[in-house]
């Protein structure tokens, strides 16, 4: 985290929540931020808990709607007067619970403006900044699970939601791949949550009921999760994980980082796991255990499963969406020439 002592940071939906976790985790870390908010009461309330924590990092607060372009704007060129954008958190998301086939286009324009968009369009405002000064730079995009995976029964009235998750995380992976294209010195990082306690349902009875059954990912966990990727090398590019504490269900575990002598792209490396376990639950407990605690991956790729009669081992993937999409195909085709006598189950990468 030393380099970015002194740095500036900039951090969408700020008030409350994910956001004001964030807006926290950097500024103890010495992190100077610019928090957005679109309630003023909230940034007011902030600023006043900021200043009598003293943190080292300075807060600048500027209120302002995401979803407006003349607002934007002028948020961004007083940025640059604070000395540009190096760390960018969209952080910022809304739910309307409702069903997509009983709802209208002002409900769907207003998800879709705030939760794709608006990532959008701060997310070429931090590059543009990032790249005036040739500077490095990090941007981190609040995703969810579901953009992962399949969305849960009981939250299928989220209208446009999920959608746009999916969304946002196929911006990430597009940035990601055209800064690494012209070789600019910026990271574009996915951050995939599971249940998160926030206020951003409390309004809705229907879901808070929902997420108070769960066992849900405090706000904190988030900020620990940035924090610790602003400390990391630059293979470190997507991280996802759940709010079920696999790792007591799944005993002796043995973890290893391997680099096969017959591994053909540098930029990739392994984790393997190994347990020795064969009923179906524990196989499961294994598989949450690694999506769950391990949890960093380098593109969207779910762990890869190969079930056999000795037990189960998993391998957990990093590197660049392309080399990994290289590796794997040549994995795969290796998997196919051994797969006598044992079972394979695989998990396609989502590009």
């Amino acid at each position: 985290m030393d380099r970015w002592l002194g740095k500036t940071a900039v951090v969408t939906g700020a008030g409350s929540g994910m956001g004001e976790a964030i807006t926290r985790a950097l500024l103890r870390n010495g992190v100077n931020v610019v928090a957005l908010e679109l309630l003023k009461e909230r940034l007011a309330k902030l600023d006043a808990d900021c200043k009598r924590e003293r943190f080292p990092g300075k807060l600048h607060t500027i209120c302002c709607d995401i979803t407006r372009e003349n607002e934007i704007d002028a948020a961004f060129s007083h940025i640059e007067t604070l000395g540009g954008v190096d760390i960018m958190v969209n952080n910022a998301g809304i739910i309307e619970v409702s069903r997509i086939i009983d709802s209208n286009r002002k409900t769907f324009e207003k998800v879709l403006n705030t939760n794709v968009l608006a990532v959008a369009v701060c997310m070429n405002k931090a590059v543009l900044s990032m790249r005036k000064r040739n500077s490095e730079g990090h941007i981190f995009n609040l995703n969810s699970i579901v953009s992962h995976h399949r969305m849960p029964n009981d939250l299928i009235e989220c209208n446009m939601y999920f959608s746009s998750k999916h969304a946002s995380l196929a911006l990430t992976n597009t940035v990601r791949r055209e800064v690494s294209k012209i070789k600019a010195p910026i990271r574009v990082t996915g951050i995939s949550p599971g249940t998160v306690k926030t206020n951003i349902v409390a309004h809705e009875d229907s879901l808070k009921d929902f997420f108070d059954k769960k066992q849900c990912i405090q706000p904190e966990d988030i900020a620990d999760a940035i924090i610790y990727t602003l400390g990391t090398r630059s293979n470190v590019q997507e991280y996802t994980f759940s709010e079920i504490g696999a790792q007591r269900d799944v005993p002796r575990l043995r973890i290893r980082k391997t680099i096969s002598t017959r591994q053909k792209f540098c930029n990739v490396s392994t984790y393997v796991i190994k347990a020795n376990m064969r009923s179906g639950e524990r196989n499961m407990a294994a598989d949450r255990f690694v999506s769950g605690t391990l949890a960093v991956q380098t593109c969207p790729l779910k762990p890869a499963a190969y079930v056999r009669r000795c037990g189960v081992r998993f391998e957990v993937v990093r590197g660049d969406g392309v080399h990994v999409t290289r590796w794997n195909e040549t994995r795969t085709a290796r998997l196919r020439r051994r797969r006598r006598g044992r079972t394979t189950v695989r998990y396609w990468p989502v590009l």
